[in-house]
């Protein structure tokens, strides 16, 4: 879904909500696959992470 650019112009405005669930999901499960797929977010919408990198970067400093 990542790679269809129709898709991702509709998923940017809920950037901020879908990074929200992600960083929750990667804290309460343990999974290659999550961090993997958030790290298909942050390279397929790395002009727009700006605002959301403190709260990222703290949230993976805690968590590992």
């Amino acid at each position: 879904m990542l790679s269809n650019n129709v898709a991702r112009d509709f998923l940017k405005p809920a950037l901020g909500n879908i990074l929200e669930v992600f960083l929750k999901l990667i804290s309460e499960i343990d999974s290659e696959k999550l961090v993997s797929s958030l790290e298909t977010i942050m390279t397929k919408y790395s002009d727009d992470m700006g605002p959301y990198a403190l709260q990222i970067a703290g949230q993976l400093v805690t968590q590992y």
